[in-house]
């Protein structure tokens, strides 16, 4: 069996075969919502499958891409937010849609101060450290003060859509300093590889709204970081038939996926 398609069983296996007493505990509060498939869409299925205003039913916290890949998405206290490569932040519309997205309703059961000054780095040793199990689901809101931040944004690339590890030369960088705001992410644990964007993803949001992407580096000054342990993991299949229907899951893309996740500044 190759790697993706024991990956897909995993993922299945950890939605569907709950006992009675564990399904009794789960509710939405504490369930990780996934729209699409990690490997098609960093591979160039680009078109959204679900509007943000169906988005919604299943969380109010999150972060995912917008149709056609133009930029970056938050979603904070039920509230979807675009970052265009332009560097614009703007309220985006319901009607919109995403081709992959990650959202839970955010409910969280510990926050802890942020100590002294933090990096990337730094900032995901101590959430590491904080973890009860490190095979754990976690959603975290970072509200903070940055001495400076560092995000991205892709450009919207045209048909066709080469996969996203050729268009990193069309990432733009946008630096701000001294300035509030959120840290919006997961945590999602090594058994998901496979369908899902293991490891630490976050994304930011300034306190204005004015200000937003994909997190590349940072200098946090202070603040706290809220946790919330999720329990179930729900994964949104697309069944197109000219693109998901035909598409090769045997490719391993961990080399592409580590490039897009963590990038390099020029």
């Amino acid at each position: 069996m190759k790697p993706i398609y024991l990956s897909l069983l995993l993922a299945l296996l950890f939605i569907t075969a709950k006992s009675h007493a564990q399904t009794s505990a789960v509710t939405i509060e504490n369930k990780l919502y996934q729209a699409g498939i990690a490997p098609a869409f960093i591979s160039g299925l680009y078109t959204g499958i679900i509007s943000y205003k169906a988005l919604k039913q299943h969380g109010d916290f999150g972060l995912g891409a917008p149709d056609k890949m133009a930029g970056e998405m938050v979603m904070l206290d039920g509230k979807v937010y675009h970052t265009a490569s332009s560097g614009k932040t703007y309220l985006a519309d319901d009607r919109t849609t995403t081709p992959m997205a990650f959202v839970t309703n955010f409910k969280p059961t510990k926050t802890i101060p942020i100590p002294s000054s933090l990096t990337v780095e730094q900032l995901y040793a101590m959430l590491d450290s904080h973890m009860v199990n490190h095979n754990g689901l976690y959603a975290y809101r970072v509200r903070g003060y940055f001495d400076s931040i560092v995000t991205r944004a892709f450009a919207a690339p045209t048909e066709p859509y080469d996969r996203l590890a050729a268009l990193l030369h069309t990432q733009v960088f946008f630096t701000e300093h001294a300035i509030h705001g959120d840290l919006i992410g997961f945590r999602i644990p090594i058994f998901l590889e496979g369908v899902s964007i293991t490891g630490y993803h976050f994304h930011f949001l300034s306190q204005d709204k004015a200000h937003g992407g994909h997190l590349v580096s940072m200098l946090l000054r202070g603040g706290t970081v809220e946790i919330q342990t999720l329990q179930a993991f729900e994964m949104m299949i697309p069944s197109e038939p000219n693109t998901y229907q035909k598409f090769d899951y045997s490719v391993d893309l961990r080399g592409d996926l580590k490039n897009i996740e963590q990038p390099k500044q020029p």
